[in-house]
């Protein structure tokens, strides 16, 4: 998986601690499975299916998550990373559009775009 070469100047180089996460690697929380992604388009049909029926605005939507990374996330030095959560049966059940930015000397987890929507929220399927 790779990032958009030179869209900024603003954007840092991937550090040790973005580079654990970047490809997909699973844990295991509350009865879910976590699988982390560092680019969208990984899981694009299991997105787009989730959004039809899930609880989300805009800003979860795979079509602008998509463009912000390919556009304007190197520009505000974002890395992204999509988690994805999964129920006993292999079934999607959310999917948290975050983000790895270095803000004084460290990586910090934020969402994606935040910078240009305040939503600070996942998409969640219903039941």
């Amino acid at each position: 998986m790779t990032m958009p070469a030179g869209i900024g100047s603003r954007a840092s180089p991937p550090g040790p601690a973005y580079e654990k996460w970047s490809t997909a690697s699973e844990q295991s929380v509350a009865n879910l499975s976590l699988l982390f992604y560092t680019d969208p388009a990984d899981i694009a049909n299991e997105w787009l299916a989730l959004e039809t029926s899930a609880h989300a605005t805009l800003f979860q939507s795979y079509k602008w998550i998509s463009a912000w990374r390919r556009t304007a996330a190197m520009v505000f030095g974002e890395r992204p990373l999509i988690l994805t959560g999964y129920d006993a049966a292999g079934q999607l059940a959310l999917i948290w559009p975050m983000a790895v930015v270095q803000k004084f000397g460290t990586c910090v987890l934020t969402w994606i775009g935040q910078t240009h929507s305040n939503y600070n929220f996942g998409l969640y399927r219903r039941d």
